[in-house]
């Protein structure tokens, strides 16, 4: 049996991208933070919370009053959150959805579930929604009629639905943001990844030259143009010298596990010479990898003013550094690949005495490539 209901979805904006760059207690703290607004407002207004999908709530109401009371509200206390934290990724960013239609409940596995056409919608117009905003479709404006404020955007055409979808924004929308609404604020996190992928790969090859102490030169220089190039997604021009001292503070509080990782290197060089490399080198790959996020929440801390505290670097440190036994063994072949284009030009490098010259050189050769 079907029935009609106001369908109201909120959503983290970009939480894929925040769990990938937070601790878990963040996590937890964002989280715990936004389900504690959401159950109070329930609790006045006549919502019904049906379920809880990761960061995001599908709720349901009887008429559109109550759904745009309830997204407003836990829209506008979320933004009292958001407004006490310096570093855009600990927000809870919130952006809703109310859409209109007929829904039906479905019993398998003894879990009660929903589904229908307005169901499908609210999932495809909360891709294109950004944070801050409440959109929805007409049904659910013209319902509402003068009583609140929209702005209508355009009609849009998504992906399983049959017809064109005209939507209205319930909040106020700039153009810009109208022009905008296809971007997606993870292309920072993707694009710098593709630049940390490539570089952890040549800081594996790296690990497959046979002279001790030789590779930590070239790695040192992996890891500055990576500084570098993530820094240019921040807006920040930095010096060779600049991102060496940053490298030097986050490496600090890492001291011993990332000491005793380069001494590992050679230890095995000098103890196990010949098998080496196929020990170390995924070793080398996953550190590398780690290490990259810290550099990107390096300058979210920055801009916002906020110190990055050791301990937090720590433990952000542990939890990325656990993400490279999956992407090692899903790219192995990718890896290898990569990094053989870089091995003759690296070894060639790798035999100058000027450790200076070593950074420029190798950071010339990752640009260029």
């Amino acid at each position: 049996m079907s029935e009609k209901k106001y369908i109201i979805f909120t959503d983290l904006k970009d939480f894929t991208y925040k769990n990938a760059l937070l601790t878990d207690s963040q996590i937890s703290e964002i989280l715990g933070s936004f389900e504690k607004i959401v159950e109070e407002t329930a609790q006045s207004s006549n919502i019904n919370i049906i379920k809880s999908i990761g960061d995001a709530y599908f709720s349901v109401g009887e008429n559109p009053e109550d759904a745009f009371y309830f997204a407003q509200t836990i829209l506008q206390e979320s933004q009292k959150y958001d407004a006490m934290q310096r570093i855009d990724v600990k927000k809870i960013s919130l952006r809703v959805t109310i859409t209109y239609g007929d829904i039906s409940q479905h019993t398998a596995l003894n879990l009660e579930d929903y589904f229908g056409e307005a169901i499908n919608l609210w999932a495809r117009i909360m891709d294109i929604t950004p944070s801050g905003q409440i959109f929805c479709t007409h049904d659910v404006q013209k319902s509402l009629g003068n009583n609140v404020s929209s702005q209508y955007l355009w009609e849009f055409s998504f992906h399983g639905i049959l017809t064109d979808v005209p939507l209205y924004s319930l909040t106020h929308i700039s153009d810009e943001m109208r022009l905008g609404l296809k971007q997606t604020d993870d292309s920072r996190l993707k694009e710098c990844e593709e630049i940390v992928f490539r570089s952890s790969c040549v800081a594996a090859i790296l690990s497959l030259q046979p002279l001790p102490f030789l590779e930590n030169f070239n790695l040192v220089a992996v890891h500055l143009y990576m500084i570098l190039r993530i820094s240019s997604k921040f807006e920040r021009k930095l010096s060779l010298k600049d991102s060496s001292k940053i490298f030097g503070e986050l490496i600090a509080p890492l001291g011993i596990s990332y000491a005793a990782f380069q001494w590992s290197a050679t230890a095995i060089k000098i103890l196990l010479p010949g098998i080496w490399g196929y020990l170390f080198a995924p070793v080398s790959f996953a550190v590398s990898y780690s290490l990259w996020k810290l550099y990107i929440m390096y300058f979210y801390y920055q801009s916002s003013g906020e110190p990055f505290p050791p301990e937090l670097i720590k433990e952000l440190f542990a939890k990325h550094k656990k993400e490279w036994k999956k992407i090692a063994k899903e790219r192995k072949k990718d890896i290898v690949a990569i990094g053989k284009k870089y091995s003759e030009e690296i070894l060639h490098i790798g035999k100058q005495k000027d450790f200076t010259k070593v950074q420029k050189d190798t950071i010339e050769m990752l640009k260029k490539k």
